[in-house]
């Protein structure tokens, strides 16, 4: 199943890394919605989300690359499957961040909160 939709991706990937798109994406940024990608500006298909979620996340690997980061290069961006190994050695790497500006004493939250509920017997009343 996982192979249907990487393979139904692998179209809006091939588009969103176009010099087309990626220039249109870039205009549509920095004018503020005076230009529209697509005619509705309102109510996004599914598929014009997936194809949005592309753009970006093509032009973070490029501004990443044009930036110096490290382990990015043009072969990382055209394979799929290093550039997502990228993006998830990037992800770690700032949550390792956020755990290392923790004040001393303080211990991170895993984002449960340790709230106890007692229930009360209507005998104990």
């Amino acid at each position: 199943m996982k192979n249907n939709i990487i393979i139904k991706e692998e179209p809006l990937r091939t588009l969103a890394k176009s010099y087309y798109w990626q220039a249109l994406y870039h205009r549509v940024k920095d004018l503020s919605g005076s230009v529209c990608l697509f005619n509705n500006k309102i109510d996004f298909t599914n598929l014009q989300l997936r194809f949005l979620q592309h753009l970006e996340i093509i032009s973070g690997l490029y501004m990443d690359l044009l930036s110096g980061e490290d382990l990015i290069t043009e072969e990382v961006i055209n394979d799929w499957i290093r550039a997502e190994a990228y993006l998830l050695y990037k992800k770690n790497k700032k949550d390792e961040r956020k755990v290392d500006n923790v004040p001393n004493g303080v211990t991170p939250s895993d984002g449960r909160d340790k709230i106890v509920f007692l229930n009360r017997n209507k005998k104990d009343k």
